[in-house]
């Protein structure tokens, strides 16, 4: 999983509108399942990844087609669990 998602953040780090919308739904799952070595390979740039994070419900997290709605609403919680769990696992005391 590593190799594969250092080439994922990488074309992440380089996307535009098009490339986003392909890599946005595969850096979700990455987020899923390897919460902390995906937020850790991903840029320093805290303004450029608030934005994608704001650009998430539009661009990956609406069912465009009609049939995916189900699916998609199940990433967006596993991903929001994931992302709690980590949090929660991570605060300093």
């Amino acid at each position: 999983m590593v190799p594969a998602l250092f080439s994922l953040v990488e074309i992440w780090k380089r996307r535009d509108g098009a490339i986003s919308g392909e890599v946005s739904p595969l850096l979700l799952v990455a987020l899923k399942i390897e919460p902390q070595n995906t937020l850790l390979l991903l840029p320093e740039n805290p303004e450029s990844f608030n934005k994608w994070l704001n650009e998430l419900e539009g661009m990956v997290l609406t069912d465009h087609t009609g049939d995916e709605s189900n699916q998609l609403e199940k990433l967006r919680v596993d991903v929001l669990a994931t992302m709690k769990s980590y949090s929660r696992k991570n605060q300093i005391n």
